[in-house]
């Protein structure tokens, strides 16, 4: 937590009167913000910690709106490899001896080291808080600066001053070692709560936004049952239809017959297109009629499974309000990754929010057999990811004569057909990552990839097959989210 000008006085003088005089042995930086600097055994203050454990480091967090000083036993994990910065920060440090620790300015923490050579300056105040190592005579090798956040000033003279707002412990004033404890305990427990309520927020935009997401889904159900209900009168319309088919002359834009399944057998107008034949016409609405059945059949299926996923997403979200501590959160985190959610990670220290190495132009997936199933990401990406990375035996998945993303399905064993579930988990992804993914049947091709070609002056992701198989797939949600969950991944984290 951030101090009070008086409160950064009396933290610069306990830090001083514990530190001053030490060698820095080893610098970290467990986190983004963080630096950890271990300046060997120290007596960790009378009465604040019961003996053995680690020995006690100093921790130095330049969180946003909440920067703040601990000494504490426990701390962030260091990560395995340090980064740039972390190297610049130790060749400038480490093994150098603590000579002083203000409080400058009342707005910054100056760690001094050997007798001011080198500094280590907190930014306390102000909007952007910082960690940035001051050389006092920088050379070809040694830098003048080194910030250890490069998007936020090193050092902000323009920032207000701490605020005189009182000291905190006033009753252990007197006794800086005592007064340190309290304050790096208390410090320690407002950082804990302020993860805590991060992680709480993470997991509840997660849940909202899937929330959101299946009640778009179960609307969208709701509509296309009710446009489902029509299919009585397509039956009806087109059974009539047969008792006058004869009678119809050409090109009729509608023709009257008797309604025999009404009482009295009132006489009904059949609209019909003058532009096919009455038996055309007749097929027509016998087609509608079965379509609108297997529509109803699946959403009725499809709608019962999201009102079931709602009914879960709301008890979660429930248990996210209500959790107490980081463990629970974590139990609630994992089920919500059993239904496919993925809680938005922090990036770890000088990753910069990216993974290292080239972008790939496809995502992986894992099939039920374990065979890889890789999507392509976008239309020039489906063209690198057929002809640069799949390779001849492997099986090559797509919708059938709609736009959509390039499947592959990696090929297990040389010469082996793909096992016929794995198939279908990468017809899936190719039905879903299509145009035609709201089609209550979709009808999905697949062959080898050596059958594949790209045609001269084709636009990106067209491509011509033969050998080709069709599946018919219908859209199974469970089946989607293990896809999906089996990666990592949330079945919106990935825009068809």
């Amino acid at each position: 937590m951030r101090p009070s000008a008086e409160s950064g006085a009396l933290l610069a003088q306990s830090l001083g009167q514990l530190l001053v005089g030490r060698r820095l042995d080893r610098l970290w930086r467990p986190t983004e913000t963080m630096l950890l600097l271990d300046f060997g055994a120290l007596d960790w203050p009378t009465g604040s910690s019961p003996d053995g454990g680690p020995r006690p480091r100093l921790m130095l967090d330049a969180a946003p709106r909440t920067p703040a000083v601990m000494l504490g036993r426990t701390w962030p994990p260091p990560p395995q490899a340090p980064d740039r910065e972390t190297l610049r920060l130790r060749a400038l440090l480490e093994n150098a001896r603590l000579s002083a620790v203000t409080l400058e300015d009342t707005r910054r923490l100056v760690l001094r080291f050997q007798g001011g050579a080198c500094s280590l300056v907190f930014q306390l105040a102000g909007r952007f808080p910082n960690l940035t190592a001051v050389t006092a005579a920088p050379d070809e090798t040694t830098p003048a600066r080194v910030a250890l956040l490069h998007d936020r000033p090193a050092i902000d003279d323009e920032a207000p001053p701490l605020q005189a707002s009182g000291l905190a412990f006033p009753e252990l004033a007197a006794t800086p070692d005592l007064w340190l404890a309290a304050w790096s305990e208390t410090s320690w427990s407002a950082r804990e709560c302020r993860l805590l309520d991060e992680q709480r927020f993470e997991l509840q935009r997660a849940l909202k936004a899937a929330r959101d997401r299946h009640q778009r889904a179960a609307d969208r159900l709701e509509a296309q049952l009710a446009a489902a209900s029509e299919a009585p009168a397509l039956f009806e319309r087109g059974e009539l239809l047969k008792t006058v088919l004869r009678d119809v002359p050409p090109k009729a834009a509608s023709v009257r017959a008797r309604n025999w399944f009404a009482d009295g057998a009132p006489e009904v107008e059949i609209p019909l297109d003058p532009g096919l034949t009455p038996a055309a016409n007749l097929a027509r609405l016998f087609a509608r009629y079965r379509k609108l059945v297997r529509t109803r059949e699946d959403a009725e299926g499809r709608l019962l499974a999201t009102w079931e996923q709602l009914e879960g997403l709301d008890g979660l979200l429930v248990r996210t309000a209500e959790a107490p501590d980081a463990a629970t959160l974590g139990q609630v985190a994992s089920e919500a990754r059993k239904l496919g959610l993925r809680p938005r990670q922090q990036p770890a220290a000088g990753s910069g929010g990216e993974s290292e190495g080239p972008r790939l132009p496809y995502r992986r997936f894992v099939a039920c057999d374990g065979a890889e199933i890789w999507l392509g990401r976008g239309a020039a990406d489906n063209d690198a990811l057929t002809f640069r990375h799949a390779r001849g035996g492997d099986t090559f998945v797509h919708a059938h004569d709609v736009p959509g993303s390039h499947v592959i399905l990696r090929e297990r064993q040389r010469g082996a057909p793909p096992h016929p579930e794995a198939l279908l988990d990468a017809a899936t992804l190719a039905a879903w990552h299509s145009k035609a993914r709201g089609e209550a049947v979709i009808d999905v091709m697949h062959t080898q990839r050596k059958h594949v070609r790209k045609p001269k002056g084709a636009p990106p992701g067209r491509v011509s097959v033969a050998a080709v198989k069709t599946l018919a797939v219908r859209l199974d949600p469970q089946r989607l989210a293990r896809i999906y969950a089996d990666a990592g991944l949330d079945v919106a984290d990935v825009r068809p």
